[in-house]
């Protein structure tokens, strides 16, 4: 009998990335199977498809409804009753005229020491912080520490900012004693919505107390709302969940994703109710993200990678965190927001790329932006490596060409036999490939300082005072038809890349001096800006653009292996390869897939078994990660070594139940290249293959 693994799952429910909630742990609603992927689910693939988990929890509890709402807790919601400026059934503190208040007055007025306040039944907060003492307003006895809430407070009219007036302003709901639980910044007529797990029985509205600097908060707000909600009604789209076991007294993060469909299959009279919950890793992000892509040049795939993250494309786990202008709750910098740092950027783990492209940028985009995932799987093909995000470290981790063949067989971390195994996908001549035809960009660079681009629609008028932005796509000046990159641009000369004048047909006053004209270059298209402070309208009789230009060309090149074919007749394949841009470099990387695929033999594809069956599929299970060599033996004399690219697994959380792990295998025998002096890897074309 050999030792148990134990499995919990947790939702990211307060969306901090430490799982903190006190109720954070959903293990005991699990109902049946949890069920994972992750990596390369199809052998040969270089870049992984978004990982997926999906598990069902009993709702029987009615602890994840959705529309179930309890009775209201709040006294004096509405603000409707007073009793010597202070709100009934209320409690405040801190008040001082001068410097913090707290008044009755219009859902449409805010407060000051220095205004009167005519209307009624709203709460109005005003505030000088330059000492840390601001006003609160408190009910205690509200909640049941444990038990989740929704709380609603509708911010009806705020004081905007003047020179006196700090922009954010801004409330603080708090019911865990300290710790906030979310902040109001917003314009008028906003509600503010907040689902939390009560740490004491006491809620305190409060402005965030500023030392350094005066902090000004004029804010109404009315209809104040507390009700008690199902334990778990909080759990929302893109929270992140994460599943660990533990073993031996060690606990790992086995997979992590976020949730991307909440469904309620059991809802009926018969049907025990249930909800299904489907997450999905930060891959999903890059497919769904458009992106425009910089020219860069003789880099290699891990610069262009890094470079790609380091913009920000996809913030994880949360945007919330970072700036994002004239959204509440995220945009107030320094209080609810902070200049953005990169986690998935600093995170990756790539390593070198061998293959150096002189040119990679200008071949995917064509000027209305691409997939960021259909661009790193046209990088990975040059590469001819491997890509995915792990999610067990939560990174995207790059393999590059290299990393299985310089992974020998000394380096093999698990031996299977056949009754290790429950199962095995056991292959013949299933990939055969004799004849490979690759599709290949070639570029052709032009002279430098070319007009690369030309405003079609002169001349046109440039009103004062108002900026104008043009989209402007690079094209061949002698064939416009035709599109281009561009490199190398040369910086706008007024009078030459732009001629303003008074007339339309140039016949006027010059004004190109006084025209103002910048751009933004990228690898296919430019915005081009314009701003006008002549004081009056001009026209613009001629616009362009200057650099070097990158002319594409398609090219094709193809192979086939003769003895191949009259062994086993012919198995083409076609490879679109559009970033690869040197033909010496195509005809090297078709002679290495000929070599690697011109001939049949037996292979597997995935291999499945039980953790609990033995001590050697438990430290599988544990251990094993992609990338990693494993040696499989059958009885009917098939052995041979493998690597791990990808990993499906089912498992039960309660009790002794183990889990069921599937390997999708990529077979050694494919990556046998040649290195000097190394029995079985130095017979060149007998038991390795030329690399490129």
């Amino acid at each position: 009998m050999v030792a148990n693994i134990s499995y919990t799952i947790e939702c990211d429910l307060d969306r901090t990335g430490d799982y903190s909630s006190p109720i954070a742990d959903l293990t005991r609603f699990v109902k049946g199977t949890i069920q994972f992927n992750y990596g390369i689910q199809q052998t040969y693939e270089g870049v992984a498809a978004p990982a997926r988990m999906t598990f069902t929890v009993t709702n029987v509890g009615s602890e994840f409804d959705r529309d179930r709402l309890g009775s209201e807790l709040i006294a004096n919601g509405g603000f409707d009753n007073w009793t010597a400026d202070i709100p009934d059934q209320w409690s405040v503190s801190d008040i001082s005229a001068a410097i913090a208040n707290i008044s009755q007055c219009g859902a449409d007025e805010t407060i000051s020491p220095f205004g009167s306040h005519s209307g009624s039944g709203a709460c109005g907060f005003y505030s000088i912080s330059t000492n840390g003492s601001v006003p609160s307003l408190t009910q205690t006895g509200l909640f049941i520490p444990g038990k989740t809430y929704r709380i609603s407070i509708p911010v009806t009219a705020r004081k905007q900012s003047t020179p006196l007036l700090d922009s954010t302003v801004c409330l603080r709901a708090l019911t865990n004693g300290s710790v906030q639980i979310g902040l109001i910044s917003t314009p008028q007529d906003y509600v503010f919505y907040h689902y939390f797990s009560a740490g004491q029985t006491q809620l305190q509205i409060v402005p965030p107390a500023f030392v350094s600097d005066v902090h000004v908060v004029e804010m109404t707000i009315d209809n104040v709302s507390v009700k008690e909600v199902p334990l778990y009604r909080q759990i929302e789209k893109s929270m992140l969940v994460r599943l660990r076991e533990t073993y031996l007294g060690v606990t790992t993060t086995i997979w992590e994703g976020k949730i991307t469909a909440l469904d309620f299959p059991g809802i009926g009279v018969s049907a025990e109710p249930t909800m299904s919950i489907t997450c999905e890793d930060a891959m999903l992000q890059l497919l769904d993200k458009e992106y425009a892509p910089p020219l860069e040049t003789n880099v290699t795939a891990d610069v262009v990678l890094q470079n790609m993250f380091d913009t920000g494309i996809i913030p994880y786990p949360y945007p919330k965190v970072y700036w994002m202008l004239g959204t509440p709750g995220s945009s107030e910098l320094g209080l609810t927001t902070y200049l953005f740092s990169n986690t998935i950027s600093d995170g990756t783990s790539l390593e070198t790329g061998v293959h150096v492209f002189e040119f990679v940028g200008d071949a995917a985009d064509r000027g209305q932006g691409i997939s960021a995932q259909g661009y790193i799987r046209d990088l990975i093909a040059a590469e001819v490596g491997r890509f995915f995000w792990d999610v067990r470290t939560s990174k995207f981790i790059l393999h590059n060409r290299q990393h299985d063949t310089l992974n020998d067989v000394s380096q093999v971390t698990a031996t299977f036999v056949q009754s290790d195994l429950d199962a095995v996908s056991y292959l013949y001549g299933k990939d055969i490939n004799n004849q490979i035809t690759v599709n290949f960009t070639e570029r052709m660079v032009g002279a430098v300082g070319s007009v690369i681009w030309s405003a079609t629609n002169v001349p046109f008028t440039l009103k004062y005072g108002t900026p104008r932005v043009i989209a402007a796509r690079y094209f061949d000046a002698t064939t416009p038809e035709n599109k281009i990159a561009a490199m190398d641009f040369v910086q706008i000369v007024n009078g030459v890349d732009v001629v303003a004048n008074t007339a339309s047909d140039g016949s006027g006053t010059d004004m190109s001096l006084r025209v103002t004209m910048t751009a933004d270059f990228g690898a296919t298209s430019a915005k081009v800006y314009l701003d006008n402070a002549t004081g009056q309208d001009v026209y613009i009789t001629s616009l362009q653009l200057r650099g070097t230009p990158l002319t594409q060309k398609t090219n094709k090149f193809e192979s086939l292996d003769a003895q191949s074919k009259r062994a086993n007749d012919e198995y083409p394949k076609t490879i679109e390869l559009v970033l690869m841009d040197d033909a010496d470099t195509v005809e090297q990387y078709v002679g290495y897939q000929i070599a690697r695929f011109k001939d049949p033999f037996a292979r597997l594809g995935a291999i499945t078994f039980t953790s609990l069956r033995n001590a050697a599929t438990l430290d599988a299970a544990v251990n094993r990660v992609i990338g990693d060599r494993i040696t499989v033996q059958l009885n009917n004399g098939h052995g041979a070594d493998y690597f791990i690219v990808g990993e499906n697994r089912t498992i039960n959380v309660g009790g002794d139940h183990p889990a069921q792990i599937t390997w999708i295998l990529e077979p050694a025998q494919r990556k046998l290249f040649w290195v000097l002096g190394v029995t079985g890897q130095s017979e060149l074309g007998t038991t390795t293959i030329l690399s490129f």
